[in-house]
């Protein structure tokens, strides 16, 4: 019995995933508005649900996590022609959130990209500095069907 109390709580805290990715959401026009100052060359599609991923496809979500806040700061921009996005840097006051952003192999948010272009490309961009924009996120995922997920 024991045992099946403890595998009762792991499944509550740690589930497996229905996400396609999970990330900070940042509202988009809160964003545009902060990088305004930020001499921009947007493409094609922008990418409505602005967000940094965190992990894509994921195993399992600690659903727990949904809606804790993320910091971040924007200090770069780039745009090959494909992809248009921006360089960040982030930070949570909560451990297990730190643990998984530095994970993240290059984080940096999509604004638009190309008619070929593809969101995933953007990682690769050749980053320029700009001026710091501080900002801040919700944590949260992006189910397969497009809802997003900000609480627990």
């Amino acid at each position: 019995m024991e045992m099946d109390h403890q595998h009762k709580a792991i499944s509550e805290i740690i589930q497996t995933t229905d996400y396609e990715y999970i990330g900070c959401f940042i509202p988009r026009d809160e964003l545009l508005s902060r990088i305004a100052g930020i001499e921009r060359s947007p493409l094609a599609s922008p990418v409505l649900n602005t967000h940094i991923t965190v992990a894509y496809q994921p195993d399992q979500v600690n659903k727990k996590l949904f809606g804790t806040i993320i910091d971040f700061v924007v200090d770069g921009y780039g745009n090959d022609g494909e992809n248009e996005g921006l360089l960040v840097h982030l930070s949570s006051k909560n451990e297990e959130l730190n643990e998984m952003i530095r994970r993240i192999p290059r984080p940096h948010i999509t604004l638009t990209v190309s008619k070929t272009g593809e969101a995933v490309n953007t990682r690769f961009l050749d980053f320029h500095p700009v001026y710091p924009v501080k900002m801040s996120g919700i944590f949260g995922g992006c189910a397969y069907t497009g809802t997003i997920v900000l609480e627990p």
